[in-house]
């Protein structure tokens, strides 16, 4: 395997240091970005509902304040509603209704009405004489109507003349004793705030989509899909929604994270609009939300990159020019390390040097010369080894012949030896023979007791003499 060089292994530790620093920023930053873009959208939601929930009951109570203000010219209408069938006022009060009504572009209609719903005064002269209500309904429209004792609006419906959605609205008239005598009625079209809803856009949420719900019924009063408009929602956030608002009823606003059947995000911002029983929802899908952040994201990964490279090229070039004469000085130790011994031209110009560098050259000159003075002390002493391993040889040939010698005079001196044994061996039987004749005669011859002993005893010395002589001879072979 190749031997990585110190510079590389230094600008690959610094590289995979700064690579993991700039990762770390990296993560680090787009964290706190995605939460700070979240943070961002919700309170831009919530202006945005507020916006337009102010809108909303702007426009409502701009068509209340015209029906207070028409409901409230008593020398017509009350006079009217007092007698109904004078019709000098019913001229005057039909007179009054068209004139107010007129130049206002988003009034459906306005009228005088008594509390059996038929109609004395209308901007639709048409409509005059209409009884639009009977029985169970007509009562109870009149007692919504005089039960909050000012103004009641009845919502959100269907014109049943121009098919458009219209929002209508009831201010009750009574006698001066506090008498029911009827009601002045109007309704004003939402096409325009609609239009008006339509218009507004979210910068940086331009996809989100709103809804104005009715909680008692869960129609939509208003939405982005103008074909919802008047239906039930079946949306499953919309419903949690209202399930909400009813279990909880207050004016402020609340957010929701909700994630849909195909498993995307959104965030919901609703306002419950409490005094009409309406709730509006303000929607973003989180792609959308964190659109912004996932474009910082890849522009802050290309810059961390660029800034990689350029710095990993920086340094590879400061550590390339820093231990330049480190790989020369590396090269003189590997031409030691050969026994290479000539002189190095380039190692002679970095002994000056102050560096680290110049004190591995110096070092590396140092071991170079003490190398080659080390090997020119071995050839001198591999001659004069070789001069006296001749000097040895000769001695060596010299007492192997001596050696030779003695050995034949050893293998004759042993053969000897083994002859004098025998002999020996051949008179110690002898005088075993002696003895045991000598021991016989004894037993048989008492006057020879004592001169018997010595004989034995004589015997007894020249049978240890031999077995001595007997006992050295082996030795000497």
């Amino acid at each position: 395997m190749k031997q990585i060089k110190l510079g590389t292994r230094i600008t690959l530790v610094m590289i995979l240091v700064l690579a993991i620093g700039l990762t770390s920023l990296w993560l680090i930053t787009n964290m706190r970005t995605t939460a700070d873009l979240k943070t961002s959208a919700i309170n831009t939601l919530t202006d945005a509902v507020n916006t337009r929930t102010e809108l909303i009951e702007l426009y409502i109570q701009e068509g209340e304040t015209l029906l207070r203000g028409y409901g409230r010219a008593d020398d017509i209408v009350k006079a009217l509603l007092l007698d109904p069938e004078n019709e000098e006022l019913q001229a005057k009060a039909q007179e009054y209704t068209m004139g107010y009504g007129k130049g206002k572009a988003n009034l459906a209609s306005i009228y005088i009405a008594m509390t059996t719903t038929e109609i004395l005064a209308h901007t639709n002269p048409g409509s005059i004489g209409v009884i639009t209500r009977t029985g169970e309904r007509a009562e109870a429209l009149a007692n919504a109507v005089f039960r909050t004792g000012d103004l009641y609006n009845g919502g959100v419906m269907i014109s049943p003349t121009s098919g458009l959605q219209i929002v209508t609205m009831y201010y009750p008239i009574y006698d001066d004793n506090g008498g029911r005598l009827g009601w002045v009625g109007a309704s004003t079209f939402i096409s325009f705030l609609k239009e008006k809803l339509d218009s507004l856009k979210i910068v940086g949420l331009e996809d989100s989509e709103y809804a104005l719900i009715n909680v008692k019924t869960g129609e939509y009063i208003f939405h982005n899909d103008d074909e919802l408009i008047a239906t039930v929602t079946e949306d499953a956030s919309h419903l949690e929604i209202i399930e909400n608002v009813k279990n909880n009823p207050t004016k402020g606003i609340s957010t929701m994270e909700f994630k849909d059947a195909q498993g995307e995000n959104s965030i919901k911002v609703y306002k419950n609009m409490v005094d009409r029983d309406w709730v509006f929802i303000l929607s973003e899908k989180e792609s959308s939300v964190y659109a912004d952040a996932a474009r910082s994201s890849e522009v802050l990964a290309v810059a961390c990159i660029i800034v990689l490279v350029l710095t990993a090229a920086i340094i590879w070039l400061l550590i390339s020019f820093m231990t330049r004469g480190l790989g020369r000085v590396s090269d003189s130790l590997e031409k030691i390390g050969r026994l290479d011994l000539t002189e190095d031209e380039v190692l002679k110009s970095y002994l000056q040097n102050r560096s680290e560098v110049g004190i591995i050259a110096s070092a590396t000159d140092n071991v170079s010369h003490t190398v080659k003075n080390i090997i020119e002390t071995l050839n001198t002493c591999d001659i004069e080894m070789v001069d006296n391993m001749e000097y040895l040889n000769k001695a060596s040939n010299t007492l192997t012949n001596y050696v030779r010698d003695n050995a034949s005079a050893t293998e004759e001196f042993s053969s000897r030896i083994e002859t004098t044994n025998t002999a020996i061996n051949e008179v110690k039987d002898e005088v075993v023979n002696i003895s045991n004749i000598v021991t016989s005669i004894g037993g048989k011859v008492g006057d020879s007791t004592t001169i018997s002993d010595e004989l034995i005893k004589t015997s007894r010395e020249m049978e240890d003499s031999i077995e001595v002589a007997l006992k050295k001879g082996k030795k000497l072979k």
